[in-house]
This record gives C-alpha cells, structure tokens and sequence, in this order.
C-alpha cells in the first residue's frame, strides 16, 4: 500500500512535467532531481515510471529555458550511475541530446552536459558511436572545449579516454590534433588533470603503432612526452598517475615503438607495475596493475623470466586468491587479474609452472572454481590460466589430473549452449591438449559426446575454433585404437576431413594451418599397418587424390609438403591394396621420383624411403612395382645420387638398400 502511494506520488511529478505552465515544469524537475540523487530505489523507481522519456521530450521542447536544461541534463546523469537504469536510459535519444548541450552558448548548460556525459562513459554499457555521428562532431566539440578551462579539460579529457574503443576512433583523434591539445594538460599538477589525460594517450596508443610512434616523438616543455610519462612514474606522483604513465608506456611497446628488452621496460616500467600489486596498495590499483602486467608480459619468454624474480611478484599475486574483507565486486577483479598473471607467466616454461605451483599449491583449485563462478569475466580468466597449465605434460599429468580439470570445462561446453566466442577458442585449446596421449584425462572424456562436441566445433564459423577441433581429432588419433580411428573419421566425416585439404585453402595461413594438422591426423591413423590397410580399403580413393594434389600442386611450403610424404610413406608401408594405390597414380610416381633428388633433406629421405618400401622383395608384387618404376626412370635417378657426394649417411643407406632390391 506504501509502495503504491509513493507511486502514485512519483507519477504526479512526471506529469508535472508536461504541464502548461513553465513554472511549474521547472519546479517539477528540480524535485524530481532533489528525490532521486543519491537513492537508487527512488531511481529505479522513476525510470520505470517513464520519467526518462518526458525529460528528453522536455529538454527539446524547452531547449531554451537553460534551468530545465541543467536539471535534467543532471538527473539523467545522476540514472546514467546505475546498473540497473543505465541500460534502459541507452535505448532512448538520451545521449545524442545531452551531446547538443555541448554546443549551447550557455556556459552552464555546457557543463552540466559534460559531467552528465561523464557519468555515461563511466559505464563500459555506454556506446562511444554517438560521439563520432555528424562527421564527429560530438568529439572534435570536446577538443574544442578541452583548452577553454580547467573544468573543461578535467571532464572532457575523462570522455574522450572512455570514447577511444578501435582504430577508427582512434584515427578521427589523431587527425583532429588530439595529441597537441592533450599535452598542454601535462602544465597541471593535479591527479584530477592528468589522470585523463594519460587515459587519453594510453587509449590511442593501444595497438596502434603509428599513433605510438608519433606520442613518443612529441615535445611539451622541452621534453619528449616519453620522457613525461617516465616521470610521471616517479613515487612522488600520485599511485593513480603512476599507473596511468606505465599504462602509456606498456601500450606504447606492445605497440612496437619500444622494445621490450629495453632499459626503460625492464627496470622503470615493469618494477612499477610489480610495485603495484604489492597488497599495502589499494585494491583497484593492484588489480589493475597486475592486469597491465599480464598484458605487458603476453608473448615475451624474456619478460615472463624476469618478472618471476622481480620483487616478491609471485607471492603477491597468489595473495589476490584469498578473499579476506575484499567485497565480492572486488574479489571478483583481483581473482580475474591473478589468473591473467599466471596465464601470461606459464604460457611458456615449465619451469615456471612448477615454481608458480610450488608458491600456491591451491592455484589449480582455484582455477576450478574459477571456471565454475557465475562472473563471466572470472570464468573467461580461470579457461586462461588453465590453457597455459594445459600446455604442460608434468601438469597434465599431476595437478590438473588430481583435480579433474576436464569436468568443469566439459561441463560448460555440454551445458552452456550460448558460449561466447572468445570462451569457446579457449575451452577448444584446453580440450585440445586434454586429449593428448599421456593425458589421464583423455579417457575420461572418450567416456563422454567428445566427438560428437568435435564435430560441431569443426563447422564453426571461426577457423581457430576449427582448428583447434582438428588439432583436436590429431592429438586423440595418436596411439588410438582402430576403432577410435574409424570413429574419429566417420566423426569428422571424410567430406569435411578432404575439403580441408584441398590446395585451395593454400592460399592462405589459416588454410595452410589446417591442412598441416589434416595431414598430422592422417598421419597418425595411418602409422600402424593394419589399420592403414583397412582404412585404406575404406577411404583410400579420397586420401590418394587429396595427397596427390598436395604433392602436385604445393606452393613450396616445405612442412606440408614433409607432412604429406609422411603419410605417403605410412601407406607404402602397408598392405599390397595400399601400396598398389601409390603405384597406380603414374603422375604421383613421377612427382616421388623427383622428390628423390630435393634440396630439402627431409622431403629427399621420405621420398627415398617410400621407393624403398614398394620395391622391398619381401612384400608381394615388389616385382610389378619395381619394373614400373624402372620404366619412369627409377636406375637413373639412383645413378645420379649415388655418384653425387653424399654426406648423410642414411640416406645413402637407404639408396644402396634400394639398387639392392633391382
């Protein structure tokens, strides 16, 4: 009944709001704004009410009464701050009429829409498009601002570092001089100035290295701006700042402007951020920082070492697991930076692994938690983490094996039927390894829909995601029984597996890539006799035609080539079917033979060793495939190589054992 009284009391004001009277309609939204700030009940409320739709109306209409203008810029700044309002204020005309103020005459209305604005990119739900719609004018009007007065540069720096989100936003800034406007903010002392001003360099600097190398080139002061944010690093700063000049600096060498080996990464840049994730800072700080970290050391073998023996970084970074007062917000942010640090620490060394799990021998549990956490964010981290540690044979056999880490990842990918795409890769990477021959886990997971949860990732339309399927497939087939063998190929079935290697997918790397892991699955089905004999009864037309056209048609890609005459070599080695296939194709003969007599070592001995199987006398018909292969000029391309000066004595073997059989 209170609930109800308040309602109706709530919805009188919204109707004030289209009275008649001016008066009353200014009254109207200074008590609506008066009710609502600071009380999110009474924000809901309102909002649900349709007090969002009659203030827009409001401020078009009235566009020349600057008090309702301020007013009600200020309470959709004041809803903007909510979750649980904010998204519904995004599917109204909210943020393109708040940007109009920005080019209003009065100084205040200009104001009220900037810390309106403010409060919207505050949220990472809030779109930057509108900014840049009309040639962006919404930008270049707060670059114009930016330089008018502190107040201005203070809010319209703090837009412009949360409307900077690809390489086109960031190239609209470049050209409109944002580079030269924004350093004149670096006169100022205050946090409140540069933090957005760094958050501004940091944003146009991400990924780009034109923008990077132009940032570094840049003088303010008679300093180059590198030099700046080296100073800006200095323990004087305030932490935030600090931060924010190694987030400059960090994106500036991910960027490739700075090497990562240089002086000012390994002993300015990464101390700080190490520094940072000491837990005497504040929360936000160091799980920021260990974030930046993780993103810092991505990809950098030299960097991971270092950083293990810098400053305690491991025990610190283990102390983010543990929850202590921290609220769940909180927590959830430190747990998610954790597992990026150990992700990017354990990508590569094993080494590194195990001293990572000797200083928190709790971290695969933690991971398993992780992976089952509501918060996506801590979910994605915890799959991160754990694709790094899947990459270890020591781990897969001993921790991820003791806490059976294949039953929460099995459990996403069989019950979560919407898995973001970025999840998925990394669940398929983690699988991938999981199905490794010396993985206990593998015949855990034969015990589940394995293939048949294959056979949907492999018509993925990302081709990493198929990849990792078929990388999948490659790594199960090893050491497989025959059955498994047939399963895994009727799984992927034949069409698929011979569309993957058709030589049209040459022409580009994820192609080339597939069909390297095609060919390595081909090859371990083939690797023992019998199976190949009978998969070769099955399947052995469609396997010959896609090797031939491999072998025929290959651009020089010499490990694919290496590849497909591996799996030539395991057929030669099988049944008289199998080999009688290899001599029927008169142009594969050809090819074999002149393969002989490669320049590249690899592809020579498999050519060699797969004639020295179809001649060998044990094996029936040696006789028929010896005098074919004569007639295509097999004794003249043996003359050839043995009297030419051969310093691999295994080949040479091999030849001499070949002439040995005619």
């Amino acid at each position: 009944m209170i609930f109800a009284l308040e309602n109706e009391k709530y919805q009188a004001q919204i109707n004030s709001l289209i009275s008649s009277s001016l008066e009353e309609r200014k009254a109207a939204v200074i008590n609506i704004k008066n009710a609502i700030i600071g009380d999110i009940t009474k924000k809901v409320a309102y909002t649900d009410l349709g007090l969002v739709s009659r203030l827009l109306h409001l401020m078009v209409h009235d566009r020349e009464c600057k008090e309702i203008l301020i007013e009600s810029t200020i309470i959709l700044g004041s809803l903007s701050k909510e979750c649980q309002t904010i998204e519904k204020i995004l599917h109204t005309q909210a943020l393109p009429i708040i940007i109009r103020g920005l080019f209003h005459q009065d100084d205040d209305v200009i104001i009220a829409s900037l810390r309106s604005l403010r409060n919207f990119y505050f949220s990472s739900q809030t779109p930057s498009e509108p900014l840049y719609e009309d040639n962006s004018a919404g930008v270049i009007r707060l670059l114009e601002l930016l330089p008018l007065s502190r107040i201005y540069s203070e809010y319209a720096a703090l837009i412009l570092s949360n409307c900077c989100k690809n390489p086109e936003q960031q190239m609209i800034l470049f050209s409109a001089d944002v580079i030269g406007i924004l350093k004149s903010l670096f006169e100022y002392k205050s946090e409140k100035m540069l933090a957005p001003a760094l958050s501004c360099f940091a944003a146009l600097a991400y990924r780009n290295g034109t923008i990077a190398e132009t940032i570094t080139k840049t003088e303010e002061s008679g300093k180059t701006l590198l030099e700046v944010f080296v100073s800006m690093m200095g323990r004087d700063r305030p932490i935030l700042v600090q931060f924010l000049a190694a987030k400059c600096l960090t994106f500036i060498c991910r960027a490739g402007v700075i090497a990562s080996d240089s002086t000012l990464i390994r002993l300015k840049v990464m101390p700080t951020l190490t520094r940072m994730c000491k837990p005497d800072n504040p929360s936000k700080i160091q799980y920021l920082a260990a974030d930046l970290l993780s993103y810092l050391l991505q990809d950098d073998k030299e960097l991971q070492e270092l950083a293990m023996y810098t400053d305690h970084l491991l025990r610190n970074i283990s102390h983010y697991l543990k929850k202590t007062e921290l609220d769940s917000t909180t927590y959830a942010f430190m747990k998610q930076s954790a597992f990026h640090v150990f992700a990017a620490l354990c990508a590569h060394s094993e080494s590194t692994r195990k001293k990572v799990t000797e200083t928190e021998p709790h971290l695969i549990k933690h991971i398993v938690r992780g992976l089952e956490d509501p918060d996506y964010k801590v979910q994605f981290a915890a799959a991160n983490c754990l694709l790094s540690f899947s990459r270890s044979i020591q781990q897969l056999r001993t921790n991820l094996s003791d806490n059976d880490v294949w039953k929460p990842v099995w459990k996403i990918l069989n019950e979560d039927k919407n898995i973001p795409e970025e999840l998925l890769l990394i669940l398929s990477g983690i699988i991938c390894n999981l199905l490794l021959e010396f993985s206990p886990a593998r015949k855990s997971l034969l015990k589940v829909p394995i293939l048949e949860f294959l056979s949907t990732l492999v018509k993925h339309k990302s081709k990493s995601i198929q990849l990792n399927a078929i990388w999948s497939y490659m790594n199960l087939s090893h050491g497989s029984d025959r059955d498994i063998k047939c399963n895994i190929i009727q799984s992927l079935s034949p069409l698929q597996l011979f569309e993957f290697l058709n030589t049209e997918h040459l022409q580009t790397a994820d192609g080339k890539t597939r069909i390297l892991k095609c060919l390595g699955l081909l090859r371990n089905i083939l690797c023992v006799k019998e199976d190949a004999d009978f998969i070769m009864g099955v399947h052995g037309f469609n396997i010959m035609n896609a090797l031939q056209s491999i072998i025929l048609f290959n651009d020089g890609n010499t490990e694919i080539l290496e590849q497909a005459m591996c799996v030539l070599l395991n057929i030669a080695s099988a049944g008289v079917t199998a080999k009688n296939m290899i001599v029927d194709d008169e142009d594969l003969l050809k090819a074999i033979l002149t393969l002989m007599s490669s320049d590249r070592p690899g592809i020579q001995l498999a050519a060699c060793f797969i004639v020295s199987d179809l001649v060998f006398n044990i094996h029936e018909g040696a006789s028929n495939r010896r005098n074919k292969l004569n007639k295509l000029g097999l004794q003249t391309t043996l003359q050839s190589l043995i009297t030419t000066t051969c310093s691999d004595s295994n080949l040479f073997d091999i030849i001499k054992r070949i002439m040995q059989q005619l």
